[in-house]
Order: C-alpha cells, then structure tokens, then sequence
C-alpha cells in the first residue's frame, strides 16, 4: 500500500482503506440528510451553533449557505456533525422527530468510523512527526472531527459547485459523494479524482503545513457539476466530508484560502 505522504508528494491526495464503510451505507446516510432537511427551517435552525470566527474549531449543526444576488456564489445547505451536537442539542432533536433522531443515528455512525479510518493515516504522522497522534487525540477530551453532510445547489454542468480553495483544517477525509466533479492538484493543474470503491480520499489542509510540517502543502481542490450530477430541481450532488484538526489548531482566515500559491 502507498504511503499516504508519498501520495501527497505525487499528487496532493490518496485513497486509504474506508474500514467497512461502504458506497451503499453513505448513500443511506445522504437519504437521512435529505429527510432531515425536508425539516421546516425553524426546527433545523434549532439545531446549530455559529462560532466567532477567531474560534478555532468549526461551527456545528446546521446551516445554509444562500448566493441572494450573487450568481456566482456558492449556493448550499450542510450540517456539521460532532458528538457535541448530540450533548447540546439533546432537546432540539427530541422535538424534530423522527428524521433528525434518525439522521444523527447515521451520522454519529460515520463519525465513529472516520475516527477508525484516521487512526491509520495519523500513526504514518506520528512516525514522520513523533507526537504527532496525540495531537489529534489529546488525553481525555473528544477528537476535533466534524463530519460534514452536504447538499450543492443546481449551478449547470460544467459550472463550479465549489470554487478552487485550500481547506483551512490540518486534513480533511472525502467519504463519498452522489456523483463525479472533484477535482485536486495544484493552481496550475487540477485532475477529477475517480473515488475507489471501499477507499475514502485523504488531502492535506492548510493547517497541517502550518502546524505539523511545513514541507507539505495544502491541496489546491474545487468541485465542478458534471453531466450525471443532479439529483433533483435544487440539489446537483450530494458528499459527506470529514475535517480532522489538531487541538489547539492555528486561526486560518477565509480569505487566505481561497488565494492560489505559486
């Protein structure tokens, strides 16, 4: 098997082993988020919690992202899951019912086995950088892993779902997606990644060169609708993302990602 930090030389990404989560489980999951959000807004709003954005570590719950009068924008609704949502929101789920108990159910799955599949790629970390592991798993406090389920708004095919950016956290897990139109490489050469079936893609983000090693850099990555990506009037293609950060992970602001390097 690659070494994951050989990938990342070669060509910013690798596949890595997804420990028995499959393409049909994240589908089934995807399905959840959907009924989840078939919600009324107030019941899904209830669910979310916006950080200042000098905190360093990432919002939770729900939330919606609308273009309004920005053709270009990128138009989305996701939520972020972390055990935490489960503690703080206890309440707000009792009262949505059925589908947001249920979507959490496969969320918290995805989450516990993120973890599995992460402990692999940091232990390789941990022998180039040691101490590297309990960075991510400092004693007695929760793992900063934040799932993300993601619903991309219609755009047209060909056009962008999301623009070229780098990630702001140290790395970041591609679990699934409903159809084609990543993209990773560099400012100058972008290749759509074909998703390995019982594999999940793992790119380096902007804080891992910031915190653990400055010789890797962040992969540059966009999302652009393909032919076959719509799944309804609204929604063009769905994908469930991890986002791993060390404790105590450097503030990255926005702006800075979304600038190419040479």
């Amino acid at each position: 098997m690659h070494s994951v930090l050989d990938d990342w030389k070669q060509r910013h990404f690798a596949q890595v082993p997804a420990h028995g989560i499959t393409s049909e489980y994240l589908k089934d999951a995807a399905q959840s988020f959907f009924a989840f959000l078939d919600l009324s807004e107030d019941r899904k709003a209830a669910i979310s919690r916006s950080l200042p954005n000098e905190a360093h570590r990432i919002d939770i719950g729900y939330m919606r992202r609308r273009a309004d009068n920005d053709p270009d924008a990128e138009e989305k609704m996701y939520f972020h899951y972390h055990p935490e949502v489960d503690e703080v929101f206890a309440q707000e789920i009792l009262a949505a019912g059925e589908p947001a108990q249920k979507f959490l159910s496969y969320a918290k799955h995805v989450w516990d086995t993120t973890i599995e599949i992460a402990k692999d790629a940091i232990a390789e970390f941990d022998t180039a950088w040691p101490g590297t592991q309990q960075r991510f798993f400092p004693p007695d406090k929760t793992p900063h892993l934040v799932i993300r389920f993601l619903a991309y708004h219609v755009k047209g095919e060909g056009n962008f779902l999301a623009r070229a950016h780098y990630d702001r956290g140290t790395f970041t897990i591609a679990l699934g997606e409903s159809a084609p139109g990543l993209r990773i490489g560099t400012p100058q050469k972008l290749v759509e990644v074909e998703h390995k079936e019982g594999h999940v893609v793992v790119m380096p983000g902007t804080n891992f060169g910031t915190d653990i090693a400055p010789e890797v850099e962040p992969a540059w990555h966009d999302v652009v609708q393909s032919k076959a990506a719509q799944l309804n009037t609204d929604t063009a293609r769905w994908a469930i993302v991890g986002f791993f950060d060390i404790a105590n992970s450097s503030y990255v602001p926005i702006s800075l990602t979304h600038d190419p390097r040479s």
